[in-house]
């Protein structure tokens, strides 16, 4: 959890601002000791204000970089961290990329919900931290 309370940390200092972090994997599960978290970030855009030096990559290595900080130390952090990151900026109804953002939404929705260890069809859920 303290890999997960970290990242939340660094993404506040570099001014993105976190509405939501749905958790799923073996961290919810009745796992004792679960090797990792996987976690979808929802970033507010509209209350968001990055740091102008992280915007060139800006999704890659903050929003969604999966799981390159489980191999590459962390700017900012000086570490690996064992998460699997998988992003998602929300933006306002009336934003042009609305419906981008709906998509990718409920892909992920959708993926968190699905056990693909049994192949199981059947909707599992995740868990959902608000923040804001």
């Amino acid at each position: 959890m303290d890999d997960l309370e970290r990242y939340i940390e660094l993404l506040d200092r570099l001014g993105l601002a976190l509405d939501s972090v749905w958790l799923d994997g073996s961290f919810i599960s009745g796992k004792v000791t679960p090797g990792d978290i996987d976690c979808s970030p929802v970033i507010d855009a509209a209350r968001s204000a990055p740091d102008p030096s992280i915007t060139a990559d800006l999704n890659d290595m903050w929003i969604a970089p999966r799981n390159r900080w489980k191999h590459e130390p962390v700017p900012g952090i000086g570490r690996t961290l064992n998460l699997d990151i998988y992003g998602i900026v929300k933006v306002p109804d009336a934003h042009p990329g609305h419906g981008t953002y709906a998509a990718l939404r409920g892909h992920w929705d959708d993926w968190w919900q699905r056990s693909r260890a049994t192949g199981e069809t059947l909707a599992k859920g995740y868990v959902e931290v608000v923040l804001s």
